[in-house]
Parts: structure tokens; sequence; C-alpha cells
């Protein structure tokens, strides 16, 4: 081996340069470790030892770089591979017309082991691995993500990666629970040519969160208001894992503002922001949000984030329509169906997540919705008890012109413990509503004979991503581009 370097803490990193030394460090523990990273989150991949070694192997005689890195053991806890880019046949087919695939490596695989992780290993072996490249005259390397994998997303913008924007490709692979899974990966571009200039599209901090689903992200860049909407159809555009975005401005008399690019009202987004606000620490945070008339309050807890939301006074805000309800708040208004009503059926029915949301906005077309409010969207409801119920949540944005199937919807769970309240008469406490990501949010609704008095929904919240983000160019990020075909 050469190009011993040492890291903190106490690793070892060496390149691998004979056949027998990759047998050797596959024996003393890479393999173990390659199959260990790979079945836990977000992967949950599974690889027999000798699909490990085939896999190595091919990186080897394919002329790739392989560095492993060792603790003071000499047993392997990290490593990070790459290959000639003409060498990897599906991927060179899709990026040729992106890149010059005979100047381009690969970046084919990383890892490190569980308990040195959040120590910069990585980052310094995707360094060493870079500068390697480099020296071998590479001008470019490629490396493919997960558009859900947002700390793989964060290590690769730190590290200077460009997205290639507008370029996706569907992947499937075995789990460890023996099923199949298919994902969508993106790409992205690191210049190895120092007389390379990136085009790059850069903001400064954005974080995404994921309150109960629904995947939001929170830019901290000071975003003029007109230029909103644009800047988050380029996110979406870019990272589609993003169901929503939410603006960070100066509010009046010191507080922070949340600004939706639609102007739109959002019980999760608001959530987050109270969340990030308060650094995660129990306590309590007022906020400016749109689409709400006075400021509101999230109560941060255990890691959970409770918000008051908007709700009318007037109990006529909530009414039947057919089988089904309608019911207003500020900012945002929805049809409640339940799965078996002829509407609820009608968009399940539907042969994909396409088709089922054209028909949600031709139903919020049909009740004067979709123009009349900022935003507005149809909960398809399942009840499981006298109080839970799973729900479907399809929300669309008037003036950003999106819809979407979310997987969480704060706003959408507290119209159906209204429409609870208002059916029973009564005051609802911690309602259950399963969102489609799995996680629970708890709705209060308060009343009394004349009025609703208020409403607060409850949840945890998780960090995914927070630091610089790449995103694509206004010309190709507002240019539909559909995922390739599945590769094995």
């Amino acid at each position: 081996m050469s190009m011993n370097k040492e890291l903190q803490p106490s690793v070892k990193v060496r390149r691998i340069e004979t056949s027998a030394e990759l047998k050797n460090v596959l024996e003393s523990g890479l393999n173990d470790l390659y199959q260990r990273v790979f079945a836990a989150p977000p992967y949950n991949e599974k690889f027999t030892t000798d699909e490990v070694i085939d896999i190595f192997l091919s990186y080897f005689e394919s002329g790739g770089i392989i560095f492993v890195a060792k603790d003071d053991t000499d047993k392997p806890v990290a490593f990070v591979t790459a290959v000639p880019l003409k060498s990897e046949f599906n991927v060179a087919a899709l990026v040729s017309k992106n890149i010059d695939i005979n100047c381009s490596s690969y970046f084919a695989e990383d890892g490190v082991a569980e308990n040195l992780r959040k120590n910069g290993i990585s980052a310094r072996m995707k360094a060493i691995l870079l500068s390697a490249c480099q020296q071998e005259g590479y001008e470019s390397l490629i490396l493919r993500t997960s558009v859900y994998n947002y700390k793989q997303i964060s290590a690769v913008n730190k590290a200077g990666g460009v997205v290639i924007a507008g370029l996706f490709q569907n992947v499937s692979g075995p789990r460890a629970d023996g099923t199949m899974t298919q994902d969508t990966r993106s790409f992205y571009k690191f210049d190895l040519d120092a007389n390379t200039a990136s085009n790059k599209t850069v903001l400064e901090r954005v974080t995404i969160v994921r309150p109960g689903g629904n995947d939001t992200a929170i830019v901290w860049d000071d975003i003029p208001r007109e230029e909103q909407g644009t800047l988050s159809k380029r996110i979406q555009s870019t990272y589609p894992g993003i169901e929503q975005v939410m603006f960070v401005e100066r509010g009046q008399n010191g507080l922070v503002r949340g600004q939706m690019a639609g102007g739109e009202f959002c019980g999760n987004a608001t959530r987050s922001l109270g969340y990030l606000v308060r650094e995660g620490r129990d306590g309590q945070a007022f906020l400016e949000i749109s689409g709400a008339s006075q400021p509101m309050s999230v109560v941060v807890e255990s890691g959970m984030a409770q918000t008051s939301l908007p709700v009318k006074e007037d109990l006529n805000s909530a009414q039947p329509s057919g089988d089904d309800y309608i019911v207003h708040l500020d900012g945002i208004s929805f049809i409640i169906t339940a799965k078996d009503s002829v509407l609820g059926a009608t968009i399940l029915s539907q042969q994909d997540t396409e088709q089922q949301k054209a028909m949600a906005l031709n139903a919020l077309r049909e009740k004067g919705l979709s123009d009349r409010y900022p935003a507005s969207g149809v909960m398809i409801i399942d009840r499981q008890s006298e109080n839970s119920f799973k729900v479907e949540p399809f929300v669309y944005v008037r003036d950003t012109g999106t819809l979407y199937y979310e997987t969480g919807c704060g706003s959408g769970s507290t119209s159906i413990g209204i429409m609870v309240a208002k059916e029973s008469g009564s005051s609802v406490k911690n309602l259950k509503i399963t969102q489609p990501s799995g996680m629970d949010l708890l709705v209060s609704i308060n009343r009394d004979e004349e009025k609703f008095e208020s409403a607060t929904v409850n949840g945890p919240i998780e960090i995914l991503f927070d630091g610089r983000m790449h995103i694509a160019s206004p010309e190709v990020a507002l240019t539909t581009a559909a995922p390739q075909a599945a590769i094995a």
C-alpha cells in the first residue's frame, strides 16, 4: 500500500495497490464493515460476503482507486472508492450529455464504522480521494446519491460537489429484509481542474426538517418576497424529496417571520420554524407566519413541537358538503372525504399518484377552493377508532401552482379535528392522525356552544440537513425532468 495518511482519531488511511492487499483487507474486516454500513438506514440493503468481494474486485480490476482506513488494532473502519466513469455503463450513458466520460471518475462507495462517525473521517477521506483522482489526471468526479439521503447531500455540498440539475435515476436493490426497494438518485459533479469554474447557485443556509413527514426546507438567506415562488420551485426541482419551502424574514416587533412561497399558512412549517428558533430546547417561541393574522405560539418539549393554529371562530367554518366536509382555516381550506366515499374512492382508485393529484385538483376546482384561497387540499380519511384516523393528504398552493401528495400535513390534520369537534358538539383532545410517513400528529380543538376557541397540533421534529445548498439554475429547474427507468 502507499499514500499512508494519518487521521484523527487514531486512524490511518492507505491506498490498496495490489489484488493481494485487497484480499487481505477484505478478510480482515472490510467485508463485514461494508455489509454493516449498508444494512443500516438509510440504505437497508443486504449484501452477501461473495457479493462484497465481487464489488471490490470489479472496482480494482477497472483501474479504480480504493482507500481503506484502519484503527490501532489494524481493523478496517472506513473506506472510499472511485472508478473510471466509463466503466460504470448505466451511469456513464446517463451523464454523457453533461460530462466527458473519458476524463471523469465515478465516486463508487464510501462508509465509516458507526462508532467513529461525526468525527470528520468521511469528509477527510473524500478529500483524499478527490486529491488522488486529480493526481491521476481526471478533470471531474461524479457522485450519485439518494434524493432522500440528506446527510450525504450535506457532506457533498460542504466538499464542493455541485448538483447536475434535472438529472435523476431510479435504482432498485435488495433490502436487509429480503425485499426489493426502488430509490431515486441525483448526481453531483466535483471539478478537479483548478481552471474550471463551476456555475454554482448557492444558498448559504437551508435547514431541511421532517415534522411528522412532509419534508420542509427552511431558507435562512434574505430572499425578496417576489423571488420566493420561483426559488421554491428551483429548490423542489433540485431536491424532489422536499414538499414545501418556508422563507425566514424579519417580522414586526423583533419577531421571526416564516413566509411560505405561496403566502399560505402551514402548521408543520410553523412547528418546524419554532423548533429551530428554540434550537430544539424546551420553551416557547412566538412567530409571525404567512396566512395568519396574529403571531403564532410554538411550544417545544422533549423533541416535540406544538403550535396553535389560526382557526375561524364561526362554527359554520366547518360544513357538510354532500358526503364530505369542507373546513376553512385562516389561509387554507380543505375537503375532507372518507376513503370509501364517492370522492375518496375515486381518487384512490387512480393508477398512480399523478392521476390521484389530478382528481384531487379537479375536486378543489369544482368546490371553488383552488382559486379562492392561497392554499387548499383534499384529506382522504380512514377512521381507525373513536380517537384516531389515518390520512392521505393532497395540498394545492395557488400562487405557485403546485400540488403535492404530502407525507404529512399539520393544517389538514387540524381540519379533521375541527370536523370531529363540529360533529360531536364538544372539544377534542389529542386526536391521533397517522400521516403517510407513519408518524403521528396529535390535534386538540377547544370549542364551546357558540364558537371554536383554539386549535393545536403537536408532533416530532427531525432535522435532516442544515448547511449550504446548491440548487438548479432557473432554466433547468423550471423544466420537468422525469427520473430514468430503474436499473438493478
